[in-house]
């Protein structure tokens, strides 16, 4: 039989030293490195964990569940959705600043730029080879290819 899903909700927020400890054990922490969240927040006695992505935790330690890199048992973060491996790592930084894309784009531009003005300039026809004009001219013959009689 299901566990029933009332028993899922966290506690009130421990105020004894027992109630510390006895909450510790619920959620599977050792009582020094137990902490909840402050009780105007409302999570009752929910432990306050790192805000650490799957990424940033140890890929070659055994876990149980490797693709969640945590192990049976492990409580979850309060915000556990929003720092899985698909959406986000805290750790990493998503958005360059303005004045590096500014940089690399008004370099590209430079750098494309004066090769276009070489190659015209210099007529250093970097894509094609020099060929003769191919219109007639006083000293060749122009064919008309009238139909024949």
């Amino acid at each position: 039989m299901r566990e029933p899903t009332y028993l899922w909700k966290p506690g009130p927020p421990p105020k004894t030293k027992e109630e510390r400890e006895a909450a510790a054990r619920k959620y599977n922490l050792i009582p020094e490195d137990y902490e909840c969240y402050p009780e105007d927040q409302g999570l009752g006695d929910y432990p306050k964990l790192p805000y650490a992505s799957m990424d940033s935790k140890d890929p070659y330690e055994p876990w149980d569940h490797y693709y969640d890199r945590r192990n049976y048992g492990e409580p979850l973060h309060i915000q556990w959705e929003l720092i899985t491996s698909e959406v986000h790592d805290p750790n990493r930084e998503y958005f360059k600043p303005w004045s590096s894309i500014l940089k690399w784009f008004l370099g590209s531009i430079l750098v494309f730029g004066s090769a276009v003005f070489a190659d015209i300039y210099f007529d250093l026809h970097i894509n094609s080879r020099k060929k003769p004009k191919q219109w007639p001219g006083p000293e060749k013959v122009h064919y008309t290819f009238e139909p024949a009689e």
